[in-house]
């Protein structure tokens, strides 16, 4: 039986190391971009987790307590549960949370991701409800190039629920601020108890609201009776 001679040997060493590395070559390109979608998967799944729940939080809240106008990280909603009453949506060691009411705060992103970018920006839409426009960036944590991925979304959503208020309405200082102007009047007031102007004086008189014959309102000028009528003025 006849050998080979190193010519032969030495083509067929050259044909195996370019065939080998042909194959090296597609497993590190294979590679590469399965590490670029697991990155590029992994960051899109937590931003649309965060952005569903912001979202779904806007729509239920009663009030957006940000100033309008104003870009902010931190966004405040005020909620009829009163056990999610304040919700707040920050960034907080590099991770976006939420808490609502005394609860301890959850994290809505984990550290695979990091948060480059969190605002918002509350629009008024008036007489449509406010809104809040949302701009999140997540990057994915990683030291390697190949698993890099940054991906960023701006969205808007709107209150759909009317304000509620669960404590007293009481001005900052007294006797300083209005409910309503001249040019922009509420329509109906509705109320179970008293309606009262200063309170009632010593000698009450002056001090018990009352609606004149034309509709307006007054004030009573004698104490009124058992019945709650005075001479109103």
């Amino acid at each position: 039986m006849r050998g080979f001679s190193l010519l032969e040997v030495l083509i067929y060493t050259a044909i195996i190391g370019i065939v080998g590395s042909l194959f090296s070559g597609i497993l590190l390109s294979v590679t590469r971009i399965q590490n670029q979608q697991n990155a590029a998967a992994e960051v899109n799944q937590q931003l649309n987790f965060v952005i569903n729940n912001i979202q779904r939080l806007i729509r239920e809240s009663s009030y957006i307590d940000i100033a309008a106008g104003a870009v902010t990280s931190t966004l405040t909603l005020k909620m009829r549960d009163s056990a999610k009453d304040p919700t707040i949506i920050t960034v907080a060691n590099g991770k976006v949370t939420l808490q609502q009411g005394g609860a301890s705060p959850l994290e809505l992103t984990t550290s695979a991701v990091t948060v480059d970018k969190l605002a918002f920006l509350k629009i008024t839409n008036y007489p449509g409800h406010d809104s809040v426009q949302i701009d999140v960036t997540l990057s994915h944590n990683t030291s390697n190039p190949q698993m890099q991925f940054t991906k960023s979304l701006t969205s808007a959503v709107a209150r759909v629920s009317a304000a509620t208020f669960d404590s007293d309405i009481v001005p900052g200082t007294d006797n300083a601020y209005d409910v309503g102007l001249g040019s922009a009047r509420w329509q109906d007031l509705n109320l179970s108890g008293e309606i009262k102007i200063g309170g009632i004086s010593t000698d009450g008189t002056g001090k018990v609201a009352c609606v004149k014959s034309d509709g307006n309102l007054g004030t009573c000028s004698t104490v009124p009776n058992a019945s709650g009528v005075c001479t109103c003025n």
